[in-house]
């Protein structure tokens, strides 16, 4: 319904309290520090009177704390055998009381331990791939008599290799025999055939050419002086121990993840400690004092004072002048704070002005659930809406997510009771094709958009014609605010005068003219009473006129109304033929279940979809162009990290 007021805090405590302020303050979770310029404290001499306090080195070292514990994560997670709801599990946790007991200890040798495990699994990853590129040398070397890492006597060297599968290694030798050298043919397989020659070193340049010329690749062998046939027995003996070591760190780490709730909350813990941190970077201090800055919701000002009185602070609330940046926190009843998501993707108002939420939220009910008019499909939002929020005891965003959609189910399900849509027309079509009746009854009470399309789009007019003048409504209202009601008049009500003349026209053309008329003038007449020249007058009440252009076409936006309700319809009502065309009665069933579980599914997935996403198109076009000024930012208070644990009631007490 409103924005709330916000008070600018300025305090200053004790350089000693920094800490413990800051961890009460946190607990508090209702002020947004502000970061102040150091160059707004200086004295005649242009001489800094504050400083920025230093935590370079806490920050850096939170950082890589964090860092850590993510990394421990890629294994605990993987790992973790704890059944979890849709929407996660969270502890409720006092963080202090957690730092301070021994399973913060527990839960940091569990990440470090976590960590080296990964490290060395990653190292056994690599040593594997090293041993069984060794294996699968030494397999071809098998027959080799000679240490396969002998290269040779004095007078003598071992070249060993392969020769292509297809190579003449008959010519080869004719062709060696010429020099002082011995070949010996290994192995063969169709990847070639592996070789070895001793040479006399004299011979050496030589005996290489003759082999390059068959197309030899020399093999060099590193794996020790031994026998190849020993070298590859030793090195199954450490593939099998490093597979015996890697079962064992994985064993281990299955064993860590029974600590994994430990190690989230110590993840919250950190994070925690970094916003600490960062906060206190915003922070101004002298030699023994701290100067904090921010925003305080007016309606917490008290449990601020409390605190700050009991560190024996100096401090001062004022209200924010016209020009000071203050954040924004959305006041709203229960029904409409389901729908501040739907706004904040769009802005946040700015501080002092209107907040849309509460109108917004009807609107978009209303428009939600023409747009999606069905009994079952709304029946089906209701209980998943709803149903999610009571069995999963949502929180904070994600539940006023889901209990939008509930409330749009029920705006649905009534829509559809007056169109008369129950998944389609699946009543109809069971009446006519497995019940013998011919002519069912009709079951809208107010009318079916499908076969009497004027009515609908009359209606979609009608509901977007209310909702532009709503919208000018509220911009009247913040006119006769800011200015006078006199200049709403001008501003807003010289458009209504002219829209009621234009309705008139279909009632009464002789009144509906003057009417017109009398709109036509005052915008002309009034636009451009702030401009000096007479000429500016002229073209600014001219130009006022091609407003309408706007209007007309904003209009017709809400023509998207009837266009989705009559797809999400007519859609539906192909899959209940497509369900029935079974010739026998079990075919129809097994048809209708099909289309009911099938075709549905894909025609409820598309249109809620389609509807949510167009319903919010009409809010943030045709709606909060006639009035809403952006340029607010959310209100951010300090508060506890809640990825995986929530702050315990008790530290709030």
């Amino acid at each position: 319904m409103a924005i709330a007021k916000m008070k600018k805090l300025q305090a200053f405590a004790h350089k000693s309290d920094t800490d413990k302020l800051v961890r009460k303050l946190t607990k508090l979770r209702c002020l947004d520090v502000e970061t102040v310029d150091v160059n707004d404290y200086t004295d005649d001499s242009g001489a800094c009177m504050l400083k920025k306090l230093d935590i370079d080195d806490s920050k850096v070292q939170i950082e890589a704390g964090i860092a850590r514990i993510n990394d421990a994560f890629v294994s605990l997670h993987k790992y973790d055998e704890r059944k979890h709801g849709l929407f996660g599990n969270k502890t409720e946790v006092d963080l202090d009381v957690f730092a301070a007991g021994e399973d913060y200890k527990t839960a940091w040798d569990t990440v470090n331990e976590t960590v080296n495990v990964q490290k060395r699994l990653v190292k056994i990853k690599t040593e594997y791939a090293e041993l069984e590129n060794q294996r699968d040398a030494l397999y071809m070397w098998l027959d080799y008599e000679l240490p396969v890492s002998f290269t040779g006597t004095k007078s003598t060297s071992v070249i060993m290799g392969c020769l292509p599968a297809q190579a003449d290694t008959a010519a080869l030798l004719g062709e060696l025999g010429e020099y002082m050298a011995e070949l010996e043919e290994v192995s063969n397989d169709t990847s070639g055939i592996y070789i070895s020659v001793i040479v006399h070193n004299n011979d050496y340049d030589s005996v290489q050419k003759v082999l390059a010329s068959y197309g030899f690749l020399k093999i060099t062998m590193n794996s020790g002086a031994k026998s190849a046939r020993l070298e590859y027995s030793q090195t199954i003996v450490k593939l099998e121990k490093l597979d015996s070591e890697n079962e064992k760190l994985i064993e281990r780490l299955k064993e860590l993840a029974g600590d994994l709730e430990k190690v989230e909350i110590l993840f919250d813990c950190e994070k925690t400690t970094l916003g600490s941190v960062l906060c206190k970077q915003k922070f101004l201090r002298t030699s023994e004092t701290v100067m904090v800055t921010g925003w305080v919701p007016a309606d917490r000002q008290s449990d601020i004072e409390g605190l700050l009185d009991s560190f024996s602070c100096a401090y001062e609330m004022v209200d924010p002048n016209a020009d000071e940046d203050a954040p924004i926190l959305l006041k709203n009843n229960k029904f409409a704070k389901n729908f501040e998501w739907v706004l904040t993707m769009y802005a946040f108002p700015k501080y002092g002005r209107f907040d849309p939420t509460f109108i917004m939220s009807i609107f978009f009910t209303i428009i939600f659930g023409v747009m999606f008019a069905d009994v079952g499909y709304g029946l089906i939002l209701i209980l998943g809406g709803f149903g999610a929020v009571f069995l999963f005891k949502l929180k904070g965003t994600i539940k006023n997510f889901m209990t939008m959609f509930g409330i749009c189910g029920v705006s649905s399900f009534i829509m559809g009771i007056l169109f008369g849509s129950y998944f389609g027309d699946m009543p109809t079509v069971i009446m006519q094709k497995y019940m013998g009746i011919a002519n069912p009854p009709q079951l809208f009470i107010a009318f079916d958009p499908v076969t009497d399309v004027i009515k609908y789009i009359a209606l979609a007019l009608a509901i977007g014609l209310v909702h532009m003048c709503v919208g000018m409504g509220i911009k009247f209202y913040m006119i006769s605010k800011d200015s006078s009601v006199l200049d709403a008049i001008f501003d807003v009500g010289s458009y209504w005068v002219l829209f009621v003349g234009l309705g008139l026209l279909a009632v009464n053309k002789t009144a509906g003219f003057y009417v017109c008329m009398l709109g036509v003038l005052m915008l002309l007449l009034t636009q451009g009473r702030h401009e000096k020249k007479i000429g500016s007058k002229i073209v600014k009440g001219f130009a006022s006129l091609y407003s309408m252009i706007g209007y007309a076409s904003d209009l017709l936006s809400y023509m998207r109304i009837m266009a989705l309700g009559l797809a999400s319809a007519i859609i539906a009502q192909v899959v209940n033929v497509l369900g029935s065309l079974g010739t026998s009665p079990v075919a129809g069933i097994i048809g209708m279940t099909l289309a009911f579980f099938i075709g549905h599914s894909i025609n409820m997935g598309l249109n809620v979809l389609g509807s949510f996403v167009h319903t919010s198109r009409l809010q943030y076009i045709e709606f909060f162009n006639k009035f809403f000024e952006d340029g607010g930012r959310e209100f951010t208070p300090l508060a506890q990290s809640e990825e995986y644990s929530t702050q315990s009631l008790i530290s709030n007490k």
